[in-house]
């Protein structure tokens, strides 16, 4: 055999049985998905700020984020069970990334900054429906490999967006990386439905009965666990308080949009790296040290005084953060049956957004009551929490056949 025919063969086996081209406009999709969602993330805390809100009140603008996610990610993955499509779900999902981006633009107070807020959450819960679709081009056997991909194209539009998004801050000011969310939003939409989805296997239709048996999994639950902590973490240091500890600093909009991106970039490293280090050192000790990596990232901030060094901590805690999401991740459709997947990626999701919401509420009471700094010490105890808890994971995971 030729090596050019050698390669196209194996790249196809990759691939399985579906074509390339849906695969790439779903891939492009999700690309710009998650760069509507992330171009004005930096900007979003200051803008609150400049709009008269307190911390707590920032803080709650963050968490609303969350809310649409926890109410809406499990009937996400039922319904797309249920029916055994999952692009409906992901269509809507970008529509309402498109919409919550209109209302940022256009606020004029926080409590409209929190339902634009809340209206992107809405967008991020069909997140459970567009990672199994993209999954679902590649057989269970390729699970790790196919989440990798998916989670570097996630982190790869993060970054982007948030390189983007400092460079426009930086010239034209924060608002207009609201307008940069609208047109990503918008390209994405036309993508996406422009793909088509693999036909669902009838034999692996998910029935309501189907939706205990998930909730009563123990390895969900306790990756559910993690994923609530670690979320929490992200979300009160990352992407509420980390910003504005940069501008206290001195870091101009570039560089907060710089900080960010390091973060976002290190964890596509981390995803890349995470199916080695699975095979390696198995899911539990490769979980551990990627969460150990976020307690040092976390517990060295307040002891940070510029914006070099506060990148290289989201840098390294951004590595660390891939490694464990990935894991979390697979094992949440892992640890079930091929019909159940949506619905229990949709459950750990639904979970872990409790995290999302109480982490930067609880990081804007605690930063009034106290200080900023506070805030990175709580949340390094938080992040010591996840350590301990994945302990609990077993050294072999039991996969269910299709």
């Amino acid at each position: 055999m030729k090596p050019t025919s050698r390669m196209s063969v194996g790249f196809r086996n990759l691939l399985g049985m579906h074509g390339t081209r849906d695969i790439v406009l779903v891939s492009v999709a999700i690309l710009f998905f998650w760069m509507s969602l992330y171009f004005y993330v930096p900007f979003l805390p200051i803008r609150a700020l400049e709009l008269g809100a307190s911390n707590t009140l920032v803080g709650v603008v963050i968490s609303s984020y969350a809310i649409g996610q926890i109410l809406l990610r499990i009937p996400v993955g039922i319904g797309s069970d249920l029916i055994g499509r999952r692009r409906p779900f992901a269509i809507a999902a970008f529509i309402a990334s498109l919409l919550g981006a209109l209302i940022l633009l256009v606020a004029s107070s926080p409590w409209i900054l929190f339902v634009g807020r809340f209206m992107t959450g809405v967008a991020g819960a069909g997140w459970v429906a567009i990672s199994v679709l993209y999954i679902s081009y590649f057989g269970a056997s390729r699970t790790n490999q196919s989440m990798s991909w998916v989670m570097l194209i996630n982190s790869s539009g993060i970054v982007l967006a948030t390189l983007i998004g400092g460079v426009v801050g930086e010239h034209f000011g924060g608002q207009a990386t609201f307008i940069l969310g609208v047109i990503a939003a918008s390209i994405g939409t036309m993508l996406l439905m422009s793909g088509q989805e693999p036909e669902p296997i009838e034999e692996d239709r998910f029935s309501l009965s189907d939706f205990r048996l998930v909730m009563r999994n123990r390895l969900l639950l306790t990756v559910s666990l993690i994923g609530i902590l670690i979320h929490f973490v992200t979300f009160a240091v990352s992407f509420s308080f980390v910003p504005i500890y940069a501008v206290s600093v001195g870091a101009s909009e570039f560089e907060n949009g710089l900080i960010a991106a390091s973060m976002f970039l290190f964890s596509s490293f981390g995803y890349l790296v995470t199916p080695w280090c699975i095979k390696l050192f198995g899911y539990r000790s490769a979980l551990v040290g990627g969460l150990f990596i976020v307690v040092l990232s976390v517990v060295c901030i307040p002891s940070l005084g510029d914006p070099i060094s506060l990148m290289i901590s989201q840098a390294a805690g951004g590595f660390g953060r891939g490694m464990a999401q990935l894991i979390l991740m697979t094992l949440a459709v892992l640890v079930v049956a091929p019909s159940a997947k949506t619905t229990s990626m949709g459950a750990y999701q639904a979970l872990y957004a409790l995290g999302m919401f109480v982490g930067p509420f609880a990081a804007g009471v605690i930063a009034d009551i106290w200080n900023i700094d506070m805030v990175f010490w709580v949340s390094s105890v938080v992040s010591l929490c996840a350590v301990v808890t994945a302990l609990w994971i077993p050294k072999r995971v039991a996969v269910p056949s299709e």
